[in-house]
């Protein structure tokens, strides 16, 4: 018996394949889960290419694709063996099986750390975005439910959990809560060593969040915050309800209330109408920020949103350039980072287990090789970074 689950995107889709695995794990006979992604045309090439080899790979299986790529363009999963579910009806798969769904997950294969997701869907449009529109309105959870789901993650030997939702800092919002109230409740539950955050839109931070963050002892130093454009026109054509200064704001806060704080972003090359000087402006802005890490996406037009139809489209070539000078500035960005933590002591959890040695995560989400250590997977140790190694450009660090 065969029970995979493959997914493309983002920690909430990892999260819902991992659930339904355990769900269909129960079952007699083979089965492959597929959770899509329909955020940009690249990933769903990879969601398509990922079924072929999910076809080849186990010839026998009941392959079940669902998620935003399922629910965007069903018609492209057209297989004798392929049963295609839209996210509204996900939650039900296991029951078509004859199994029960999985109210709480007990483990994370292929993962160190622990994902939750504790919420669903997006308060907000923005003009490019067709996944608002494929998972509906935010949805949360209760705490007490997710409290339920930490405790038995923890108990199986999670040290990190990280949270996850389509919009996380709007959680809570639908049900008389807030995302402080939560990472309160699961910090001072003790439960976990480490607690991250996946993503936070910079239009639901505010100051409340930001002290809430500020008083949380396991939370991890780490915050990715999508910035999409440094040039408030662009913002605009958007629907990005903040200039660049609300931005620059956010994270100067960030850095006077945290140590050296690992900070993230996305950012679309090539948005309709982005001229050079916008462009320009995006560079300026992402090395004012100091970014540790800079995911680029040229832009991709999704049918159906209302950046479609934009006139003033950027050629593919100019999107090209600017994606390749914005990827130099992000590698110089990350080194300046990398080396401003040589001397500090962090926690690790272990990922890769090595006959040297073992590479593990850091709280502010770089990867380090501590020599030497005999650690297990999953294991959370304290070390001391005394370099970069040269080529790989992964921390080194010594077992304290």
């Amino acid at each position: 018996m065969v029970c995979k689950a493959y997914s493309v995107g983002c920690k909430t889709n990892q999260y819902e394949a991992e659930a339904l695995k355990e769900a269909l794990a129960k079952l007699d006979g083979d089965f492959v889960v597929l959770n899509t992604c329909a955020v940009t045309a690249e990933a769903e090439h990879k969601s398509l290419k990922m079924l072929r080899s999910i076809l080849r790979g186990h010839p026998s299986a009941t392959v079940v694709v669902t998620g935003c790529l399922a629910t965007y363009k069903p018609h492209r999963f057209m297989h004798p063996r392929v049963v295609t579910v839209p996210n509204e009806q996900k939650k039900n798969i296991p029951e078509l099986f004859g199994a029960y769904p999985v109210q709480y997950i007990s483990s994370f294969s292929e993962h160190s750390r622990a994902f939750i997701k504790v919420a669903d869907g997006c308060p907000h449009r923005c003009s490019y975005c067709i996944v608002s529109k494929l998972r509906g309105v935010l949805h949360s959870r209760p705490i007490d439910d997710i409290l339920k789901e930490a405790e038995i993650l923890s108990k199986n030997g999670y040290k990190e959990i990280v949270l996850t939702a389509i919009n996380l800092a709007s959680y809570g919002r639908d049900i008389g809560s807030s995302l402080v109230t939560l990472l309160k409740a699961i910090d001072s539950s003790g439960l976990f060593p480490r607690i991250r955050l996946s993503s936070l839109e910079p239009h639901f931070i505010d100051e409340r969040l930001l002290e809430g963050l500020s008083e949380c002892v396991h939370l991890c130093p780490h915050f990715h915050i999508p910035l999409q454009a440094g040039s408030d026109e662009i913002l605009k054509a958007m629907n990005r309800p903040y200039i660049v200064q609300d931005f620059l704001a956010i994270t100067e806060k960030l850095k006077k209330i945290f140590d050296r704080p690992a900070l993230s972003t996305d950012i679309i090359i090539g948005f309709p109408g982005e001229t050079e000087a916008d462009f320009l402006c995006t560079l300026r802005i992402a090395e004012e920020v100091g970014f540790c890490r800079i995911h680029i996406f040229p832009f991709s037009a999704r049918e159906g949103t209302e950046a479609w139809n934009l006139p003033n489209g950027v050629s593919h070539k100019v999107i090209r350039k600017r994606a390749e000078l914005l990827k130099n500035l992000a590698n110089r960005l990350a080194e300046i980072y990398r080396r401003s933590l040589i001397g500090i002591q962090e926690t690790v959890v272990v990922e890769e287990v090595h006959k040297d040695g073992v590479i593990g995560l850091i709280e502010r989400y770089q990867k380090v090789k501590i020599e030497g250590s005999v650690a297990k997977r999953g294991e959370c140790l304290s070390a001391q970074i005394y370099d970069v190694h040269p080529s790989s450009q992964i921390l080194l660090a010594n077992l304290q």
